[in-house]
């Protein structure tokens, strides 16, 4: 299993890059639902980050989860939490 918790990020540092390698419309696009989406989650709903999202798609999707996540929680949209389970690479996002 891949481990994941190596998109797990604390800055905005991957946004520059990334934009440079897919396109800002695209990079915001991406952003923009994966925002929405935790938004959106109902308190005390989970998912397994390698059960929703395709693998091409786990730094990416990771990137901008913390990101979001630090976003929703400054505007007091909620609480999240992003757990790892050791020994299985799995990330899962709680809210």
């Amino acid at each position: 299993m891949k481990d994941l918790t190596i998109y797990l990020t604390n800055s905005n540092d991957w946004i520059t890059p990334c934009a440079a390698q897919i396109g800002w419309h695209e990079l915001t696009d991406y952003y923009n639902q994966v925002f929405l989406y935790l938004m959106e989650m109902k308190t005390g709903s989970q998912f397994r980050v390698t059960d929703r999202v395709r693998p091409e798609n786990y730094e990416l999707f990771l990137h901008c989860a913390c990101t979001a996540i630090r976003e929703l929680e400054y505007m007091n949209m909620g609480v999240y939490y992003i757990e790892y389970i050791e020994g299985y690479g799995t990330v899962i996002l709680k809210r």
